[in-house]
């Protein structure tokens, strides 16, 4: 685990984004995740006042006492930090965004004041308190590029930040000294330099002007000071990481090897991670990579997740269940080592499919329930089984993935009574409303999945949380030839008793037996 000191601006970064999703979250819940938080003063007054700087940026009360209650011990240090904040200017944003007028560019030298400018349109320079952004344009330089120049080169130390002023920028990755190719254009108002500044590496590719082309340099030692000053810095940048990596099949990890891995291209991107096809460089072996996406990295639980992810299916030994051998850190993030699978996920089949005959159905749930009755007997519950979490070759061969929602004994604490989690569509009433979940909701998301393999629709369409526990708790079994022409009553009985609303009686009239037997029963072939 990082130090508290290190971790204080993702924390800032969560606190920040669940600020403005209405979500006005206190100090004292990253206190009680990190114990380490009463033990850093420095930091926890660091966090106190970047709550103060989003109480004024919401327009929420901002009180001394209040403060001096929730934290008395801090009382003189918090009352000091009050008195501070009256004399500097604490950057609302509203202020900051907006350019200097006469009066402002009076103050400053007449190429500060145009940093400035530059600075106020540029992300995530543009979020920073305007004192913060004063001290930047008091020390940094402009740069003048000549056609054909390279701003920066693949490879060597990731000294600065480059924002671009004026002109293009062509990003050309190097795949070997014969081989280059071009993975993107940046113009006025981007960032150059992030990757390798935010993960601590050397540059991630080259950067080469067309046409005449000015940059603002943000030295190092500049960029650090600002993450010292402003500690949500860190995140903004996270956030700008996320998007250049993972965001395209070819990004600036292509061809880079990463702990005897060589990435080849990404596969998919996620809510919570980027998988890359890579293969193994002593064997030449395909492997997939599975990379935490860094604009989450400010989030404990979904960092726990992901290495619980790993922890659990590396007990997990059936074939129709993704195999995970590793896990690692690179790149200022985590990554997962997993077996990679041919084929299409069971969302994109069902999209190009126009027609699904029920025995293939058959044979697709089947295989789910013969790898959900092994996780089960494991003690765990996958939580989040839908069509995207399901991969089909040419074969109707099925494995089941991402596990990083699952509940183990491994590690209980993940998952408490009243969260939400997993995909809305396809949850059962009892993990909808946030109780307790047991092995019958994956049943009920399987329910799910027959039914929109057999009537090319899901079956639950609203948009919106409530609509959807409303249709749950208004919804009834259609007759047999609604659902399926000919749809045959063992089928029939057990897509019913799956989408029970009531997990009590959900699956009554099945025991581990007869489910073991109605999977074997239900398959084309032993898939071994």
């Amino acid at each position: 685990m990082k130090p508290i000191h290190d971790l204080l601006p993702y924390l800032c970064a969560e606190q920040s984004n669940r600020w403005a999703n209405g979500d006005h979250v206190p100090v004292e819940e990253f206190v009680s995740q990190f114990q380490e938080l009463k033990e850093d003063t420095s930091s926890l007054l660091d966090l106190i006042y970047h709550e103060i700087y989003l109480r004024e940026i919401h327009q929420e009360p901002i009180d001394l006492e209040m403060f001096s209650k929730r934290f008395p011990y801090l009382r003189s240090d918090i009352a000091l930090m009050f008195e501070v904040h009256q004399l500097v200017d604490t950057g609302n944003l509203e202020v900051s965004d907006e350019l200097p007028t006469n009066s402002e560019i009076d103050e400053f030298p007449d190429p500060v004041a145009d940093v400035l400018r530059v600075l106020s349109e540029t992300y995530p320079f543009s979020e920073l308190p305007r004192n913060v952004q004063e001290s930047i344009a008091g020390q940094s330089i402009y740069r003048v590029f000549d056609a054909g120049e390279y701003l920066v080169r693949q490879g060597d130390i990731s000294d600065s930040l480059l924002i671009i002023k004026s002109g293009e920028v062509e990003i050309r990755l190097n795949h070997s000294e014969t081989e280059v190719e071009v993975i993107g254009y940046c113009s006025v108002n981007n960032v150059i330099g992030e990757i390798g500044i935010f993960t601590n590496s050397t540059r991630s590719a080259d950067a080469v002007a067309i046409g005449e082309a000015v940059a603002l340099e943000v030295p190092l030692a500049l960029y650090e000071q600002m993450n010292r000053d402003f500690p949500a810095t860190s995140s903004m940048i996270a956030n700008q990481v996320s998007e250049r990596i993972g965001g395209h099949d070819i990004d600036i990890l292509t061809n880079k090897s990463l702990e005897g891995y060589r990435i080849i291209k990404r596969l998919g991107r996620g809510s919570m991670g980027v998988v890359y096809l890579s293969e193994r460089v002593s064997d030449g072996k395909r492997y997939a990579l599975k990379m935490l996406r860094h604009d989450i990295l400010c989030n404990q639980k979904a960092c726990q997740r992901f290495t619980q992810e790993s922890e659990i299916l590396r007990d997990l030994d059936h074939p129709l269940i993704l195999k995970t051998y590793q896990a690692f850190h690179a790149m200022a993030t985590m990554f997962l080592v997993m077996d990679y699978c041919e084929g299409v996920s069971l969302r994109k089949w069902m999209d190009t499919s126009e027609h699904l005959e029920i025995d293939i159905i058959k044979h697709v749930a089947a295989q789910l329930m013969d790898a959900l009755l092994y996780a089960h007997d494991c003690g765990i519950i996958h939580r989040d089984v839908k069509p995207s979490n399901v991969m089909i070759n040419e074969s109707y061969q099925v494995t089941l993935m991402d596990f990083g929602l699952a509940r183990s004994s491994v590690n209980p604490s993940l998952t408490h009574t009243g969260e939400l989690l997993g995909s809305p569509r396809y949850m059962a009433i009892e993990q909808f409303t946030g109780g307790d979940v047991g092995p019958k909701a994956d049943y009920y998301a399987l329910g799910c999945l027959i039914y929109e393999m057999l009537t090319g629709a899901a079956l639950f369409d609203s948009h919106d949380l409530i609509g959807m526990l409303t249709q749950r708790m208004q919804w009834s079994m259609p007759e047999k030839d609604v659902i399926f022409p000919e749809l045959d009553n063992e089928v029939y009985d057990f897509l019913r008793s799956c989408l029970e609303a009531d997990k009590e009686r959900r699956l009554a009239d099945y025991d581990k037996e007869t489910l073991i037997a109605l999977s074997e029963s239900w398959r084309l072939n032993q898939i071994v």
